[in-house]
């Protein structure tokens, strides 16, 4: 039911209600139309010049507030080819890479903690994904719909031992369970990814050596404060009274262990001239001016 309403939600902005005249898909002519707020941003637009258009679907809780979430993890990610992550289509057909790229869709759910049993907050952006991936198929994208399940973790180590079973014993039975629950609400995904599984390790593996032979990781010490529901390190700042994580009221554990650290802070600039470029590099804007704000403090280096 709740699939069937986002499906509906959509199919009427589809169908132009609600949308600018200058938006609404009103012929099927060898022409590129672009749903993004900022279509001067989007390389498919035909139009040029700053825009005026309202958020319609990038952020649709002005028709539909119960979409949006103030905790990312729940509702899915959207990309297309552009880099603007814009939500666009387009009535012609494609030919070449290019344009393949231009008809491809790709939208990911989270790949979902096994350390417990699924539950609303992970059924629900996996029906909105499954809503948008519906959707896109009926316009004649190409469509790439991901979840999975991430099994890697203290958590999950200390999940697998509270109930007897080995770490990979417990994560199989929570994987399991996760494809059930698609499996009863009719969601229709295309791959199912699990971080234990022999294709995901090779794609780790390809990415971490080709990220240390840039020179990108290196090994130090660390010490500070841990937080083992967050996994973690918090700085001062970021923990209550008595080093307490706001998160899960848990005192944080000091640790200081020996680790492989990522250079973020060598992007620091690359990063702000990013956002600079590309005002809707992420959207919506709250979340947008989230990032940026984080980046503008001052990346530093993690393990």
């Amino acid at each position: 039911l709740g699939t069937q309403r986002i499906l509906g939600w959509l199919g009427a902005h589809a169908r132009g209600a609600g949308l600018p005249s200058t938006m609404k898909p009103t012929s099927l002519r060898p022409t590129r139309r672009c749903w993004c707020s900022v279509p001067a941003a989007c390389s498919r637009s035909p139009r040029a010049g700053p825009s005026t258009a309202p958020q319609t679907l990038h952020t649709p809780s002005k028709r539909f507030p119960a979409l949006v979430s103030h905790n990312t993890t729940t509702w899915p990610s959207v990309f297309c080819s552009n880099a603007a992550r814009c939500l666009s289509t387009r009535s012609a057909a494609s030919s070449g890479d290019e344009d393949a790229m231009a008809n491809s869709f790709t939208v990911t759910t989270p790949l979902y903690y096994a350390n417990a049993s699924p539950h609303m907050g992970s059924a629900y952006p996996t029906m909105a994904a499954d809503a948008l991936a519906r959707y896109y198929r009926l316009r004649g994208r190409e469509v790439k719909f991901v979840t999975g399940t991430d099994e890697h973790g203290e958590k999950i180590a200390m999940s697998a031992e509270s109930r007897g079973l080995s770490p990979s014993e417990h994560v199989d039975k929570m994987s399991a369970e996760f494809r059930d629950l698609w499996s009863a609400l009719d969601v229709e995904y295309d791959a199912f990814v699990r971080t234990t599984s022999d294709s995901h390790k090779e794609l780790v593996r390809g990415v971490i050596e080709r990220v240390w032979e840039n020179g990108d990781i290196y090994k130090d010490r660390y010490e500070g404060h841990y937080c083992v529901g967050c996994e973690e390190y918090k700085a001062e700042g970021d923990m209550l009274e008595g080093n307490v994580c706001p998160i899960h009221q848990t005192v944080c554990e000091t640790r200081s262990e020996e680790n492989y650290f990522f250079r973020l802070s060598r992007y620091q600039n690359e990063l702000e001239e990013v956002f600079r470029t590309n005002p809707d590099f992420v959207m919506p804007e709250a979340r947008r001016n989230e990032v940026v704000g984080w980046v503008e403090g001052g990346l530093k280096d993690f393990s």
